[in-house]
């Protein structure tokens, strides 16, 4: 609601600003690639572009598109059509001045010797490296900065930025130690979106057995903390590459500054999803490891081990129990803090209430849900905003479902969050829980209805005792009621005696009890739980995606084709493994037709190739689909008619696969006439015997060359093929789909061609004698000059 109401607020302010020459207005937004997704960001929905006055201008940037955000297409869709100019902007051309001016400002100067080495850095890098930006610059610049005249180059510096920033974890690594510094990338990287306060770093390294096994190698201290200095010291090498936030709670908290660093961390130690080049074993390593993070993440905003001694792993164990240290002993108490949902005061009382305010130099700091004071009572309470924000959140991550759903399901957990202003992330919560444990899912579901149904009450509540007041007022057996019941229990005295608490009608002075109990309902308000008994399934009302969005497939004129469907759909049907869906789509000549017309033939062959390899089932009818693309290629791809996809398909022998889907879409499309003939454009055999009934055997038609053919050789591997031609061409193609990997120039006519036994180089003859060898990349290894005529 508070999103909506300031995006409401930023459009009228842009819209109605009083334009005039005199007092124009520049707005530039910055980087919105590094928008998080929450509330659409990288949607670009909130971003005002119409109705702007004749004097106000937006300025936006943005990365290239990427897997995580298409923030440069949306800009281009939303700013085309109101008139807006984008402008591509390049790497940094004077990137010397910009280096010594960011040394500058460091203090600091590079030899001659460390600026060549980043102007090399600079000239090696490719489109994808992202090198001379801003971003890379300013990296380099931090790195360099640290040298001595007298160090040289003392490592080689990355054309990339990615490439930049592993690095440094490396050099970390090396300098803190590996269990250390991949502990803390991990903490903070599974934070990103709150944040963690350099205290809370502290006590979860201190938790982290591997850690504290790397520290204590030499000496082992009274207590099983990890030494704050040892911290310090890595956030200090970091804290260039970190920023500091408040979350209103007066912790200051750090996260990276940059999503490259964000996303680059994750690689680096958490091994993200997308990342299907690792190993299996390395892969499930990976997992754990995360998995283990989050773990410890819950279990320290849980306070599980508050006064607890941790046992320790074997690493550790085998430091302490040295003899001269602690013989003996198997387990320590880490000196880690409670966590209550409110630091002080109380949940049901909201007078003087405070948000959760570290105190650094306490060892042990009491923080349940109140710190002091109580969740009813609002003068002096004090709320763990900390704890609130992270515990769900990890230990749904971490799988630990019995301890979530107990967070979850209590109604001192939902006054809190509501208290703190995050019913919306509480939702949030209950969503992901119920995916993520499926066994729970009808009581989860039950508390999230409770919670949605009574939602503007909760969040316009003045009296800190509503929400356990809405809770007993849920029939007596409900998981809501009971909850509220045992709150009381602990912190309302009877008024009386006599009679059970919830029927005495005043509980303690504060809760409204119900005159005569016997009218009290003891069903529950079927509101935001279920509108229609008995529903298992229902209409979610999303739009169709059919091939063309408008008009006809074999007719071009307003035709308007599904681009999104056609550029996702078969891609996450291979990933997800859906083998029937995945090739009922590619074995289509509808598909076929449409992926041309979209100028996506290339990405149709990479489709058939991918979806070969990931259902072994289906090989042989997707090779004869990709058999028929292929030697069809050049036509299709060239193709004036949107007619001729189905016409090809039709001229296959009546019993193949292609036929099939051609006449199956031309019953469906094209009228016929009293003889039964396709009307339209579909031309049809006149004599149906004469038709050949054998396919021809081509299956991938390949004209790249721009003059006579004279040598095709297939490598060794059969995965590559190379082609001379009288144009003066060498060019490598990838054998199953006819993409052109890599095109050799050469000087004259090129009259032969061939292979390596082991595939790696490949020599080509020319027409004025030359003869060179080739690397598959199309780099020269060498050439022999001698021949008197041609070769």
């Amino acid at each position: 609601t508070e999103f909506k109401e300031l995006v409401k607020l930023f459009k009228k302010a842009v819209t109605t600003w009083p334009s005039e020459e005199k007092k124009p207005l520049t707005l530039v937004l910055d980087s919105v690639d590094q928008l998080d997704d929450s509330n659409g960001g990288r949607k670009l929905e909130w971003l005002p572009v119409k109705k702007l006055g004749p004097h106000t201008r937006l300025v936006v940037s943005t990365l290239p598109d990427y897997k995580e955000f298409r923030c440069k297409s949306l800009l281009e869709e939303r700013l085309g059509k109101e008139g807006g100019v984008m402008l591509e902007v390049g790497t940094i051309l004077e990137h010397e001045k910009v280096f010594e001016h960011l040394l500058g400002l460091l203090g600091r100067t590079a030899t001659k010797e460390q600026t060549e080495a980043v102007t090399k850095a600079f000239e090696g890098q490719t489109a994808d490296d992202a090198a001379g930006t801003p971003l890379w610059l300013t990296i380099v610049a931090q790195v360099v900065g640290k040298w001595r005249s007298f160090d040289g180059v003392k490592f080689p510096i990355s054309s990339s930025v990615r490439g930049l920033i592993l690095d440094l974890f490396k050099r970390l690594e090396a300098r803190h130690g590996e269990a250390l510094v991949r502990a803390t990338l991990g903490y903070i990287t599974l934070c990103q979106s709150t944040g963690l306060s350099e205290t809370e770093l502290v006590h979860l390294l201190s938790l982290h057995d591997d850690v504290l096994a790397s520290v204590y190698e030499w000496w082992v201290p009274p207590h099983r903390t990890l030494p704050v200095l040892v911290v310090s010291r890595l956030l200090q090498d970091l804290a260039p590459y970190l920023s500091r936030r408040g979350d209103g709670s007066g912790a200051e908290l750090v996260v990276w500054y940059h999503r490259q660093f964000w996303e680059a961390a994750e690689a680096f130690v958490l091994g993200r999803p997308t990342e299907y080049d690792q190993r299996l074993a390395e892969a499930y390593i990976l997992r754990r490891f995360r998995c283990s993070l989050h773990l410890e993440l819950a279990e320290y905003f849980s306070g599980k081990w508050v006064g607890e001694p941790k046992p320790y792993n074997e690493l550790l164990a085998k430091c302490v129990q040295r003899e001269k240290f602690f013989p003996g002993e198997s387990e320590g108490d880490r000196m880690v803090p409670a966590q209550p949902l409110a630091l002080s005061g109380s949940l049901h009382k909201s007078e003087g209430r405070q948000l959760n305010d570290e105190e650094g130099d306490r060892m042990v700091p009491a923080q349940p849900l109140a710190l002091s004071g109580s969740l009813h009572k609002s003068e002096g309470r004090q709320l763990n905003v900390r704890c609130l924000t992270e515990l769900v959140n990890h230990l749904n991550c971490a799988g630990e479902e019995e301890l979530a759903v107990e967070q979850l399901c209590s109604i001192e957990y939902v006054a809190a969050k509501f208290a703190t202003g995050t019913q919306v992330a509480l939702m949030r919560e209950y969503g992901a829980a119920m995916v993520q444990f499926p066994s729970s899912h009808a009581k989860l579901t039950g508390w999230r209805a409770f919670v949605g149904r009574h939602f503007q009450h909760l969040q316009e509540a003045v009296c800190p005792l509503a929400p356990f007041q809405l809770a007993l007022q849920e029939p007596n057996e409900s998981d809501e009621y009971k909850s509220a019941l045992d709150y009381s229990d602990k912190h309302f005295p009877k008024s009386n005696e006599q009679v059970p608490k919830h029927e005495s009608g005043s509980l303690g002075g504060a809760f409204l009890g119900w005159a005569d109990p016997s009218h009290k309902p003891q069903t529950k308000d079927p509101c935001r739980e279920k509108f229609f008994p008995g529903e298992s399934e229902g209409e979610r009302m999303v739009p169709a995606q059919p091939l063309a969005l408008s008009g006809s497939l074999h007719k071009s004129d307003e035709r308007q084709l599904n681009v999104r469907r056609l550029t996702e759909l078969v891609h996450h049907l291979i990933r997800a493994g859906e083998e029937k869906l995945a090739v009922e789509e590619l074995c289509s000549v509808a598909y076929v037709a449409a992926k041309f017309a979209a100028g996506a033939g290339m990405a149709l062959m990479r489709e058939f190739g991918a979806a070969m390899v990931q259902f072994p089932l289906s090989h042989a009818e997707l090779v004869g689909w990709r058999a028929f693309v292929g030697r069809h290629f050049q036509h299709l791809q060239n193709a004036v008619c949107p007619l001729v996809p189905f016409q090809l398909a039709l001229q296959e022998p009546d019993g193949s696969a292609e036929y099939k889907s051609g006449a199956s879409y031309s019953e469906k499309q094209f009228s016929k006439d009293k003889s039964g003939l396709l009307r339209d454009a579909i031309v049809t055999w006149a004599h149906p015997s004469h038709k050949p009934q054998t396919k021809d055997p081509c299956v991938l038609n390949v004209a790249e060359h721009e003059g006579q053919v004279n040598g095709v050789v297939l490598s060794p591997d059969g995965k590559w093929l190379a082609s001379c031609s009288a144009d003066t061409t060498v060019k490598i193609c990838n054998a199953s789909t006819g993409e052109v990997s890599c095109t050799i120039q050469h000087k004259s006519e090129v009259k032969c061609v061939d292979w390596s036994k082991d595939g790696q180089r490949l020599a080509s003859g020319c027409g004025d004698g030359t003869v060179s060898v080739w690397n598959p990349q199309g780099e020269e290894l060498c050439s022999l000059r001698g021949h008197s005529d041609w070769v």
